[in-house]
């Protein structure tokens, strides 16, 4: 699929330029592009204060340099606190205007540790956090052993676009570059995070299984009966444009 590039502003809450530039170089040597001789259109600004505070500065340089993206590293530190309602809905409120003109922002946040350890992770702060979101998308990440990791991205909510399915990318830290690779989300760790609508549909587009494979990867994957998977498999399974030859499925 053909991508147009952009421009990129980052407005960096958390770490510091040296530290961003060091991604920045190991992200563009894992995807091959330092070699090729491309350069990123992404520009840097640490931020001191809440972006609220900041608002007319970050207006005018989206205006003057015609940027596409707008990335927020993190919401938390930029907001100066995510618990208060009118607080979060002001802040929202600014952010709608600095990017008036077209722009798309992409806000990184936290989930909380209590709603981490329950096994249902919510973003951290008021619910204005993720009622002003237009889409939402949880990280899950797993290492696998030193300099390597799988991590899934879940469209848990969208406003203006269609749900979008699970994605997962092994990532490699080898040799000053981060490598990503993509990869079927049934083949990781965070499997048992797909609901059994993306699971069986994952399994079924990745392995080429046939609906009674599907439904026993299932139920082994997500602790449930084959009894209780089954019919709801089946069910799902009919519903896309796929012919059944024999016992296997083909596109």
């Amino acid at each position: 699929i053909p991508v147009d590039t952009g421009r990129v502003l980052i407005l960096d809450y958390e770490d510091d330029e040296y530290s961003y530039k060091r991604r920045l170089d190991g992200l563009m040597r894992g995807l091959n592009l330092t070699a090729q001789g491309h350069r990123p259109n992404i520009e840097y600004l640490r931020c001191k204060q809440p972006l609220p505070r900041d608002e007319d500065k970050i207006t005018k340089l989206m205006a003057a340099n015609n940027y596409d993206t707008l990335i927020i590293d993190s919401l938390g530190l930029s907001s100066g606190g995510l618990e208060e309602s009118d607080s979060m809905n002001h802040y929202f409120r600014v952010l709608r205007e600095i990017i008036s003109g077209g722009a798309t922002a992409l806000l990184i946040t936290h989930a909380s540790k209590a709603s981490i350890q329950s096994g249902s992770p919510k973003i951290f702060g008021s619910v204005f956090v993720e009622n002003n979101s237009r889409s939402v998308y949880k990280l899950e990440a797993s290492k696998i052993q030193t300099g390597l990791m799988e991590v899934a991205l879940f469209h848990t909510k969208q406003n203006n676009v269609a749900e979008q399915p699970p994605s997962a990318y092994r990532v490699d830290f080898t040799d000053g570059g981060i490598k990503y690779t993509q990869k079927s989300v049934s083949d990781t760790s965070m499997a048992d995070s797909m609901n059994v609508r993306d699971l069986a549909l994952d399994l079924q587009s990745s392995k080429g299984m046939s609906s009674s494979e599907v439904a026993e990867a299932v139920a082994e994957i997500k602790d449930m009966t084959i009894e209780d998977v089954t019919p709801t498999v089946q069910e799902i399974l009919s519903k896309r444009p796929i012919l059944e030859q024999g016992e296997r499925f083909i596109e």
